[in-house]
């Protein structure tokens, strides 16, 4: 019986791969964003910079970690145009990050790092249906 059961989890996991690869990468991706936020926080860089700043390391991460890892993008003729799909997928998401962290702060006076936290939410969910559809959608699983 206990076999069975490990059986269903491993065909669940196999199923839902990419996702599960994708929440992992997207938390360690989300941890290299704030540390980079809290270093240039402390340095008392603008929240606005900090956020580019952040971004740009998050995004030179997240790129190589999802073309490998989640969307198991091999082909390396396909690296260049992946890249700057996968920028400019990113540059909208940041324009989001920017405006709803400039709203949540300036206009609903939240504090900065629940607004960054919350924002992280809406983005990260607009990141991966990007990389899917957009960036990585001509990749074959394996």
């Amino acid at each position: 019986m206990k076999k069975n059961k490990m059986n269903k989890l491993i065909d669940l996991i196999c199923k839902y791969r990419e996702i599960i690869m994708y929440v992992i990468i997207g938390g360690m991706t989300t941890a290299v964003y704030f540390v980079v936020y809290a270093i240039f926080k402390y340095m008392g860089v603008h929240y606005e910079i900090n956020t580019c700043i952040s971004w740009f390391a998050a995004v030179m991460f997240a790129f190589v970690t999802n073309k490998y890892l989640v969307f198991r993008s091999m082909k390396r003729e396909k690296a260049v145009g992946e890249f700057f799909k996968f920028v400019g997928a990113r540059l909208t998401t940041l324009g989001i990050d920017l405006l709803f962290t400039f709203l949540l702060i300036q206009v609903f006076t939240l504090n900065e790092w629940v607004a960054k936290i919350a924002v992280q939410f809406i983005v990260l969910i607009l990141n991966y249906v990007l990389s899917k559809l957009f960036v990585f959608s001509n990749t074959k699983q394996y």
